[in-house]
């Protein structure tokens, strides 16, 4: 019934392209490629990448803020060990 009612149709309205001879003798197209097997489609492989990116920056950027926590750290300490040396002068003893 299905495909008297979409003849009629087609007789009606022509909407639907012909079928190709292939089809029309039973031969296959290409054959059905096996899927790569990759581990992860190409999607998630840029995300990962992306992820691994942020996280080097993230990363690079702690190791800096580190790193000048560190010379502050060291700044503050040479600046007492020079207050303290300052402090102790004999230069700066009052003789009054």
């Amino acid at each position: 019934m299905r495909r008297y009612l979409d003849s009629e149709n087609q007789m009606i309205n022509p909407t639907l392209k012909p079928r190709s001879k292939s089809a029309l003798f039973g031969k296959s197209h290409s054959p059905v490629k096996a899927r790569d097997a990759r581990e992860n489609p190409a999607i998630t492989s840029k995300f990962s990448a992306y992820v691994q990116k942020r996280r080097a920056d993230m990363e690079g950027k702690k190791q800096v803020e580190e790193e000048k926590f560190q010379e502050d750290v060291q700044r503050f300490f040479k600046q007492n060990r020079l207050a303290q040396r300052v402090k102790c002068s004999p230069a700066l003893v009052s003789t009054s």
